[in-house]
């Protein structure tokens, strides 16, 4: 601990905490003036990625344990310096979301974490006045889609003294979706269309837009995978329209896939599935909802 002598009178110099120490001789001898501003102030900054989240999948949280300084104005050398002090034996505790799986921990600045019960503790970390230590803990994300928040705090049980105690706690919140994946394959005149739900979370109400511009109505062979809905085909409407196939899948359970196989007619035709055409369903990943197959009909 860097020790300042500032002349004060005495009884400011005790309400800034005057100490005193027992010489050699046994005579009460003055030591350090402990002031506020030469005390730690710990924080600590928490981010989650990716953000929104893959439901099951992966999601690391990284903690930026920090030790601030201040600038103090010194009214008799008539500058600034600058207040703060070391700290030790930081402790640094992370509550993960509920159902978040934890998988691993890493950190620096002389931390060693351990899990248990959903709830990560790092400790031992030493942050040097003005430093920074890092914690890294990945996880995987609950099975479920919403909103979770993860709290991290340091020096939980307040056994370091500090300039400002209000700032030991930080939050974040991710948001936990599914992913629908559009896909096809064609083989002569029949098309198959799949829908893969890639998340750890059932996708619920998934409809299906598949059209044709030139009005060419194609035969619905089968449905495929898990399935449990129905499909509507719609055909004359409007020019820009063409032909339309709708159709909804109740649910596509987690890791699962479903679809349909049409047969074309008449030569070739371009078909494009669009699955979820009005975004009702929040997903990860809403650039992969879309997928065009061009087939020769022969009849």
């Amino acid at each position: 601990m860097r020790i300042t002598h500032l002349p004060r009178p005495a009884a400011l110099a005790l309400s800034l905490g005057l100490l005193f120490a027992t010489a050699s001789n046994g005579l009460a001898a003055p030591a350090a003036v402990i002031r506020a501003d030469d005390l730690p102030d710990l924080s600590v900054v928490l981010s989650g990625a990716p953000n929104p989240a893959l439901a099951g999948g992966s999601l690391t949280y990284t903690l930026t344990v920090k030790n601030t300084t201040i600038q103090v104005w010194d009214p008799e050398l008539r500058r600034y310096y600058t207040g703060g002090a070391d700290a030790s034996g930081v402790v640094v505790r992370d509550t993960l979301p509920a159902g978040a799986q934890f998988v691993s921990a890493s950190a620096d600045s002389g931390f060693s974490c351990a899990h248990g019960a959903g709830v990560v503790t790092c400790s031992g970390g030493a942050i040097a006045m003005g430093g920074n230590g890092r914690i890294t803990i990945n996880t995987a994300a609950p099975n479920s889609v919403g909103s979770m928040t993860n709290t991290a705090t340091v020096d939980p049980n307040n056994t370091i003294a500090e300039r400002n105690e209000s700032n030991n706690t930080t939050r974040v919140t991710t948001n936990v979706l599914v992913d629908l994946v559009a896909s096809a394959t064609v083989v002569n005149d029949r098309i198959t269309f799949t829908v893969t739900n890639v998340s750890g979370a059932p996708a619920s109400n998934v409809w299906l837009n598949i059209t044709e511009p030139s009005l060419i109505v194609a035969d619905v062979l089968s449905l495929n995978g898990n399935w449990t809905g129905f499909c509507n085909l719609l055909s004359g409407g409007p020019s820009s329209w063409g032909y339309e196939e709708g159709c909804i899948i109740d649910t596509i359970p987690a890791h699962s896939s479903a679809g349909l196989t049409l047969r074309t007619f008449s030569g070739d035709h371009t078909y494009t599935l669009v699955v979820d055409k009005n975004n009702t369903i929040a997903e990860t990943n809403e650039s992969n909802n879309t997928v065009s197959a061009t087939a020769f009909g022969y009849f």
